[in-house]
């Protein structure tokens, strides 16, 4: 019970921690979270902030895509990338999805 404790207090304060940083900030904070499954989607967020890089975060359910798109917009104006594993699904095909396929 008190190692549940401790993940959701670190959850709380890196959550809230993304929203108060800067690029430079982000990425001291990526060095001292821990690795554990329960904040992995939030490990990926920062990750994907900092790199720009989201392929890794659409396998990830909404609240995470949607923290990501949230921070995102408001810290730049850059279009975030993507590398597909695979053929893009007809949505990308037909122009539906404005991220750019590298």
């Amino acid at each position: 019970m008190a190692r549940r404790w401790a993940i959701q207090d670190h959850r709380f304060t890196i959550n809230r921690y993304l929203y108060l940083s800067s690029r430079q900030e982000r990425e001291r904070l990526l060095e001292s979270v821990p690795e554990c499954d329960e904040l992995r989607p939030t490990l990926v967020v920062l990750q994907a902030l900092i790199s720009g890089d989201v392929s890794e975060i659409i396998s990830y359910p909404g609240p995470t895509v949607s923290a990501f798109c949230q921070l995102w917009k408001e810290s730049t104006e850059e279009i975030p990338r993507i590398s597909w594993s695979s053929r893009p699904s007809k949505w990308v095909a037909r122009g539906y999805w404005t991220l750019v396929r590298t």
